[in-house]
């Protein structure tokens, strides 16, 4: 009975706190340690969001061609002619379609990220700590915690939507009081610094959704409670969301996939779009594999206990500890 103990549970030493690498690496083992599983949540997240990709692009590339062609038709010499009222009609009601197709892709995508963030974390973390889990398990799992995150979520929206706003006007202010030669210098520095302050944002950010997931803190409370975890790893957290988003930002500027514009093939413009989403959408659930790392991490440098099964050993293939 006491070897059964024994082997169930141990808690995590601090002296085996992992850098920036050695979260990395270990969030990079998890899906080996349960492959069933983790290929079941990108398959069941890929597809949809690859699905609407297809959907989207063949939906939307005749609304934008008809709108190319409107603008292009519209008479420079006469605007208040009847030619003119009817081509701006045109081009009004093809803008609304434009405009109610994105947002009902922006809500599809919300919801299979939110699936894929709640499957993704809540997986990583019961494969961190060496808890059995399958695919009918994690979807029953998921049905009773989605409000809490989605909470959370709604939280993190609003703040995003104030930082944009802010920075906006932040940013307007430093370069009108900055101006003259070096206005371009100037708001080089301001973007700079802008996107690194939404970094360490996101970091927080991230760590709360985390949080709703695997603790009872939603919302507010989810955001405080990421803001006292994240203290003496801050620099860690931001180098994770740093590395990754750069990897993120790489993969987009590889594909052309405006370059061939109205003229490029279907299929070739299909597959690049497939392929640079796919690939994004990867590192995404990288991310939130990463994060959970990260997140108990932040409870061990807090002296907080995490039951890891004894036979879970992550540190020993891959030894980043002095990273």
């Amino acid at each position: 009975m006491e070897k059964q103990m024994n082997q169930a549970m141990i808690m995590a030493e601090p002296s085996s706190s992992l850098g920036v690498l050695g979260i990395l690496g270990v969030a990079f083992k998890i899906p080996s340690r349960n492959w069933k599983l983790m290929v079941s949540i990108m398959v069941l997240f890929l597809l949809p969001v690859c699905l609407l990709t297809i959907v989207s692009d063949l939906a939307l590339r005749p609304i934008e061609v008809d709108i190319t062609s409107g603008i292009a038709l519209l008479p420079k010499d006469d605007p208040s002619s009847p030619e003119s009222r009817e081509i701006m009609e045109r081009l009004q009601k093809d803008f609304g379609l434009l405009l109610c197709w994105k947002l009902v892709t922006l809500v599809l995508f919300c919801v299979f990220m939110l699936f894929s963030l709640l499957a993704t974390v809540y997986s990583t973390a019961r494969i961190y700590t060496g808890k059995q889990l399958n695919l009918k398990e994690l979807l029953s799992m998921i049905g009773g915690i989605w409000k809490k995150p989605l909470i959370t979520w709604f939280y993190i929206s609003l703040f995003s939507i104030v930082f944009v706003i802010v920075s906006v006007i932040l940013g307007m202010i430093l370069i009108s009081v900055l101006m003259v030669r070096v206005h371009h210098v100037a708001l080089i520095s301001v973007l700079i610094l802008g996107y690194l302050c939404y970094l360490y944002l996101a970091t927080v950010w991230m760590l709360s959704l985390v949080v709703s997931i695997e603790e009872d803190n939603y919302g507010l409370m989810a955001l405080s409670r990421a803001g006292e975890l994240i203290k003496g790893k801050t620099i860690q957290g931001f180098a994770i969301m740093l590395i990754l988003s750069l990897v993120s930002v790489v993969i987009y500027i590889s594909f052309p996939s405006k370059r061939g514009g109205m003229n490029q093939r279907t299929e070739t413009r299909l597959a690049i779009g497939i392929t640079m989403v796919s690939l994004l959408c990867l590192v995404k659930l990288f991310i939130f594999m990463a994060y959970t790392v990260f997140y108990f991490e932040c409870k061990k440098s807090h002296g907080e206990k995490v039951e890891v099964e004894e036979t879970v050993d992550y540190y020993a293939p891959i030894d980043f500890n002095k990273v």
